[in-house]
């Protein structure tokens, strides 16, 4: 209302409506004052565009990415205290990742690890 007040518009204010049913209708509002010869507001020319769909994908979007930030913490902790040595390899073959307990195993830091030659770590082809 202030940014109207001083310039005579709006431009993309996001409000939010309850309907009838109770559910909320989001908003955008595109706002322009009509004046007078003095100057004076006497009317307003307005759109309203329904924003609801796009916000509630962005709300699943942010639930979508806290659970997976969530998951990624689970197995961040999983992986983390395992007492076995865990290698995570590209299809390649290239090492991407290993735990705690296996570069313990290994006897490299996770950096001196990912460094190495993919064949030092051919676990498969010496079983």
């Amino acid at each position: 209302m202030t940014q109207f007040l001083q310039t005579g518009k709006t431009k993309d204010a996001e409000a939010t409506f309850i309907r009838k049913d109770g559910t909320p209708l989001y908003v955008l509002i595109n706002t322009i004052a009509i004046r007078d010869e003095s100057g004076q507001i006497i009317a307003t020319r307005s759109s309203v565009q329904d924003i609801s769909g796009r916000r509630q994908a962005m709300d699943a979007l942010r639930r979508s990415e806290q659970s997976l930030f969530e998951s990624e913490e689970i197995y961040r902790g999983l992986f983390d205290s395992s007492s076995d040595g865990i290698f995570i390899f590209s299809p390649e073959g290239r090492a991407l990742n290993a735990n705690r307990q296996g570069l313990r195993m290994l006897g490299y830091s996770l950096t001196e690890y990912l460094e190495k030659d993919k064949q030092e770590f051919d676990f498969f082809g010496r079983i």
